[in-house]
């Protein structure tokens, strides 16, 4: 046995003997999570389950049990069963700070926000000087666009974790999304002093550029971009930051690339139009004409929703 497996077993040995003397769970269920401490150590993940669960069977109060089967289930990426095992282990205790977080980045990663905040804020209450636990409850409150609540968690988890790059994205989102976009740049730039090669976060910082009509930086910061990390969205931000700066057949080619990328987004292909639209008036071009009213039909075909669209569309085919 390894040394690192026997000190695992002798912890939980330890733990569940406790148990025992206290009455909270049954020399079953106990041996049975002994057991299944040893299989996940050893990677053994259905058995250790299977362990689990007889051992819940024998005690369904027994919290460690459900706690170790939400990790299991965590890790294999089953996560509505990590969520319910989760939820036990934390209605048994309501004290464990790692259950409550874990079951708020699962129910995250679910896209569950409203159940992942709950778990978060408490893991917060729990350990109120825990960073990832505020930039959890912050992401998930702005998932639903609830732009205060996750400016209040996002800038105390700023304060417990100052260097943390992901802190200081967040605050940018935020503050972007609130549209106070000069805050949004600080912070963004302050992700960058962290982690200064991250392509979301540049391309976060080149949005903002150009929101605030800073052009030529938001197109400088775009080009490392798309050539270091290139999708679609990159490419329509650059194909955009092009048509500003009067760069007509760049624009044409940046949106190019962006459908390239990603046949079905309906604002590449709008976009795509648009530059060719334009290209058709310089160049008096009217099979170009022709390709930008295709590209706008494309656009409606897969986002019918877009009534300024259609009534450019209409303009044009007359």
């Amino acid at each position: 046995m390894s040394r690192s497996l026997a000190c695992v077993v002798v912890a939980a040995v330890s733990v569940v003997s406790l148990l025992g003397m206290v009455g909270c769970a049954n020399q079953d269920a106990v041996n049975s999570y002994v057991d299944a401490v040893m299989l996940d150590e050893m990677n053994n993940d259905q058995e250790a389950i299977a362990k689990l669960q007889k051992a819940v069977a024998s005690n369904p109060k027994f919290a460690l049990a459900w706690s170790l089967m939400g990790e299991i289930y965590q890790k294999n990426n089953e996560l509505e069963q990590s969520a319910n095992a989760y939820e036990k282990a934390t209605s048994l205790n309501r004290w464990s700070y790692k259950d409550f977080f874990n079951l708020g980045k699962v129910y995250q990663s679910l896209n569950k926000f409203t159940a992942s905040v709950r778990a978060y804020v408490r893991a917060t209450e729990i350990s109120p000087n825990s960073g990832e636990a505020h930039l959890g409850a912050a992401q998930a409150y702005y998932q639903l666009k609830d732009y205060k609540t996750a400016l209040r968690y996002g800038k105390k988890a700023g304060v417990l974790d100052p260097n943390q790059a992901d802190v200081q994205s967040l605050l940018g989102d935020v503050f972007g999304a609130s549209k106070e976009y000069d805050p949004a740049i600080a912070a963004y730039k302050r992700a960058l002093e962290v982690d200064a090669n991250n392509p979301q976060v540049n391309a976060a910082l080149a949005l903002m550029y150009l929101r605030t009509n800073k052009v030529e930086a938001a197109h400088e910061l775009l080009s490392g971009v798309v050539a270091n990390n290139p999708t679609s969205s990159a490419y329509q931000q650059l194909g955009y930051a092009n048509l500003k700066l009067k760069r007509v057949d760049d624009a044409v080619a940046a949106y190019r690339k962006a459908v390239e990328l990603d046949e079905k987004d309906w604002s590449a292909h709008k976009g795509l139009g648009v530059a060719l639209m334009l290209a058709s008036g310089v160049k008096n071009d009217l099979a170009l004409k022709e390709e930008a009213i295709t590209q706008w039909q494309l656009s409606l075909k897969l986002q019918p929703e877009q009534p300024k669209l259609m009534e450019l569309l209409e303009k044009y085919q007359r």
